[in-house]
């Protein structure tokens, strides 16, 4: 369904090695990661609020125009040309093509950071910090398109996109 996805991971263990050991032990084996993505927005279709013909399906309405909207005019508010459908006939199928339009494009980036603590006798002890969308990137769901609802044509939602989130954990190994 996503017609372009993008993925990148990284992950480097600083060379930093200091002259005394506890120097090293308490400023040494750190390890920073990264993983973003960037992905192209998903199809959908428009279809009517209720059904206009009898057989209990959705049904999409007709297209009456350009329903893309330019880049620099497309808002949370009007994300694409609302008055290019409209309601066909009763008991009629309506001309709209499926999966024409895409919503909003998703990315994300993550970044942790690892503590790596050799104990000896082959213990490790390892701290982590965790970002989860480092720059708060809010990424929307795609816009209601419902034909006939108050709602039609504005995105009202993040869908399952996270807000900034970090976590904090401690692993023993041995």
């Amino acid at each position: 369904l996503v017609k372009h996805r993008y993925v990148f991971t990284a992950g480097y263990e600083l060379p930093f090695r200091f002259g005394s050991q506890t120097a090293q032990h308490v400023l040494g084996g750190w390890q920073v990661n990264a993983s973003a993505f960037w992905q192209s927005g998903l199809p959908f279709d428009v279809t009517n609020q209720n059904a206009a013909v009898n057989n209990g399906g959705t049904h999409r309405p007709n297209l009456v125009g350009d329903p893309n909207l330019p880049k620099s005019e497309r808002t949370v508010d009007r994300w694409f040309n609302t008055a290019a459908f409209e309601r066909q006939a009763a008991f009629t199928a309506g001309d709209a093509p499926r999966n024409m339009m895409t919503g909003p494009a998703q990315r994300r980036l993550d970044l942790s950071f690892f503590k790596n603590v050799e104990l000896g006798a082959a213990r490790r002890l390892q701290v982590r910090w965790e970002i989860f969308n480092v720059l708060n990137t809010a990424n929307f769901a795609p816009p209601n398109s419902l034909l006939g609802n108050p709602q039609f044509g504005r995105i009202t939602s993040t869908g399952n996109a996270i807000a900034r989130q970090m976590q904090f954990g401690a692993r023993f190994a041995f």
